[in-house]
Formats: C-alpha cells, structure tokens, sequence
C-alpha cells in the first residue's frame, strides 16, 4: 500500500470524507497536495503525503503558505504525522 493510501484509509477510519488530489497531468495541478480531507471537527484539511526525507517542491511551499495564510489547515507527511496532527488537536489518543 502507498503511503497516500494508508494516510487516507487512516482519515477514513476516523469517519473523514477524503479525496485524491494526485493527477498525472501535473501540468494543471502543480502545487496541489495528495488528499484534501473534510472532518466536522476540524473542517477542511490539505495533506501533502511525503516520506523519510522527501522534500516539497517549490510549488507546493507556494501552496502551503497561500492556503495557511486563508486559515486553512495543512499537513505533511506520512501515516506517523497524520497521527500526531491529530492528536495534537485531540482528535486521536
């Protein structure tokens, strides 16, 4: 299983509705994270799926920053990450 899978099956279990952003027309998607994530505890959330020492490209710092700059929550990383953005926020023990 990719690790978008697993951070996505992980949302799902939680009761999260999450869409796959990834395209391989990257062309008109650059930038975009892996999986938007829709929760009613926490609302909407942008996940950009990396692993070990997996870098951002530059499109996707611009993105990060215009969509934490409108109060839209973002993350980064794989399953381990995703775990421990919510139980920062109390969402999971």
């Amino acid at each position: 299983m990719s690790a978008a899978s697993e951070v996505a099956a992980f949302f799902r279990s939680l009761g999260c509705t999450v869409y796959s952003l990834n395209d391989r027309r990257r062309a008109l998607t650059a930038g975009l994270p892996d999986l938007l994530v829709i929760d009613r505890r926490y609302g909407v959330l942008f996940w950009e799926v990396k692993r070990g020492t997996d870098k951002q490209r530059p499109e996707q710092q611009k993105f990060e920053k215009a969509v934490r700059a409108a109060g839209v929550n973002y993350g980064l990383g794989d399953l381990p990450q995703a775990m421990a953005w919510l139980r920062a926020r109390g969402i999971v023990k």
